[in-house]
């Protein structure tokens, strides 16, 4: 069995080091990106249903269904929205959208998010007298949405980290052998050719 020497050992530990760097960070910050990225959506689809519930106010308050329909396909034309419903608080269904059903649900990827419809802080009394109406629910709106876009945005990123990473890897193995021959003797490179015959 043929040994390698030193500098073949110093050649393999240091490409063993690089990679296992390499996986252990990708790893460490694909792991939190993803946590973001899906934060960051849940907050913004939180965002749109207290938006159309702010927007809703009047619709539910005076029984404007058309607005409230219009609200909903507007809401309903964002990408990972999937369904929106706006109701009364006798939870009456007052407008309805819904995207047509993909070919292969997957009900574990739609998520839902509820939002009460209340009544906003108003003066109504010239001597300045506020009626609070934080307890005045009149209605929710609901927004089911999917997760589908934000896994293959995710997943176009981690295929690209992989793609950087191995070109990265095989950049610093490219660079250490060339040091490592850069470095080597005439007596080494005599004693490789005599061993490799």
């Amino acid at each position: 069995m043929k040994r390698f020497g030193i500098h073949i050992r110093l050649f393999l530990a240091a490409i063993l080091l690089i990679m296992a760097t390499t996986v252990t960070l990708g790893y460490m910050g694909l792991s939190i990106t993803r946590q973001f990225a899906l934060s960051r959506f849940e907050s913004r689809m939180n965002f749109l249903a207290r938006n159309l519930a702010l927007n809703a106010e009047l619709g539910i308050l005076i029984g404007q269904k058309d607005t409230l329909e219009n609200l909903a396909q507007n809401l309903l034309s964002e990408n990972d929205v999937v369904k929106v419903s706006i109701e009364d608080n006798k939870e009456e269904i007052l407008a309805e959208a819904a995207k047509p059903a993909p070919p292969r649900p997957k009900a574990d990827e739609i998520y839902e998010v509820e939002v009460p419809v209340k009544l906003s802080r108003m003066k109504s009394f010239p001597w300045g007298l506020e009626i609070d109406a934080k307890a005045h629910i009149i209605g929710k709106v609901k927004i089911a949405y999917s997760l589908e876009g934000i896994h293959r945005l995710l997943w176009t990123m981690t295929s690209r980290f992989v793609l950087f990473s191995l070109g990265l890897a095989c950049l610093s193995v490219a660079v250490s052998y060339t040091h490592l021959r850069a470095h080597e003797t005439v007596l080494d490179l005599v004693c490789r050719l005599l061993l490799e015959k």
